[in-house]
């Protein structure tokens, strides 16, 4: 018997990939919640995936010019 799937699904070759494409379907989404605590009072910071992807961006250019400085 083959191998039958019942919808298709994108391929991906990194963790980058991943994030683009979910950038492109769901940009202003949630992708995850960071939780801080001030003393007594918490509060949560909603990321989105375009933010996500902006510090993704970031943080390998900042990682590319350190990589330059040496």
């Amino acid at each position: 018997m083959k191998d039958k799937t019942f919808f298709d699904y994108p391929v991906f070759n990194n963790v980058k990939d991943v994030i683009y494409h979910s950038v492109s379907k769901y940009p202003t989404n949630v992708a995850f919640r960071i939780k801080e605590k001030n003393e007594e009072e918490m509060k949560y910071i909603d990321v989105t995936y375009e933010e996500f992807l902006s510090e993704v961006n970031n943080l390998g250019a900042g990682l590319y010019f350190m990589r330059l400085r040496e």
